[in-house]
């Protein structure tokens, strides 16, 4: 768990989580959550962990929305934090992660994203803009609630009300693909649309709206990740191609 140490010189008491080098001090923290507490309206409610078992294990019982991170935590801290999550709820595919970082290094953001973040903000930041941010996320994790609509090709099929992704193999058996929230979004968009050419505009407006601030880069990051974990040959797709000077589109047999 997260621990309380007083600085030998200023006697001031500063919060540390386990292998972190990131402090803050205890004000910052009492402070940081009032107003949070404060700025957070009714029926929207947090929790604040600072293990990452104790995540996991509440995850594992709960149907959690949306990743906080506590105050002062540089991002290398939320990537070891992300790698541990992502690899141990394969149960909850898509469930959306919102990165906290100190850095405002397009290196650090993207190491983020690579790991499993679907959106970022860097500190410091209004909690008002974060509550925004955690509603952005909410609504497209959940825009697509009550269509219980699937989508299904040859090596690929999408349960939109149970918000699954299935890959088909060579034995006419399935496995579930472990995707983050974004990137099951991003395959959903581009089953739906076979064929369709998409600029990084055009994904943008689609997975994020007007509720995205940042560099368009990301959606060549998040395609980077998405082939990785359903393409033979992320190097040579053969499912999310690049069209030159354009955008992606995706391409499979209709299933039979």
């Amino acid at each position: 768990h997260a621990t309380w140490t007083t600085s030998r010189l200023t006697g001031t008491r500063h919060f540390q989580l386990p292998g972190s080098n990131a402090l803050a001090t205890a004000a910052t923290v009492q402070r940081t959550m009032a107003e949070l507490s404060r700025s957070f309206p009714a029926g929207l409610a947090y929790d604040i962990i600072y293990n990452p078992t104790q995540f996991i294990q509440q995850s594992v019982n709960e149907v959690i929305k949306t990743i906080f991170e506590a105050v002062a935590l540089v991002v290398i801290v939320v990537v070891l934090f992300l790698q541990t999550w992502r690899a141990s709820i394969i149960p909850l595919l898509a469930v959306p992660v919102l990165m906290l970082t100190a850095r405002d290094a397009l290196q650090q953001k993207l190491a983020g994203f690579e790991t499993g973040a679907d959106d970022y903000m860097v500190k410091p930041f209004s909690p008002r803009e974060l509550v925004a941010r955690v509603r952005a996320l909410l609504r497209r994790t959940l825009r697509q609630g009550g269509q219980s609509q699937t989508y299904h090709t040859q090596h690929f099929s999408i349960d939109m009300d149970q918000r699954l992704a299935h890959r088909q193999l060579d034995n006419q058996q399935s496995e579930p693909l472990d995707l983050t929230a974004l990137e099951f979004e991003l395959l959903t968009t581009f089953m739906s649309y076979p064929g369709r050419v998409w600029n990084r505009t055009q994904l943008i407006e689609k997975l994020w709206g007007s509720d995205f601030y940042g560099d368009e880069r990301v959606v060549d990051t998040h395609v980077a990740r998405l082939r990785k974990k359903i393409e033979p040959d992320p190097a040579n797709p053969t499912f999310v191609k690049t069209v030159i000077g354009v955008g992606y589109k995706f391409e499979d047999t209709p299933a039979s």
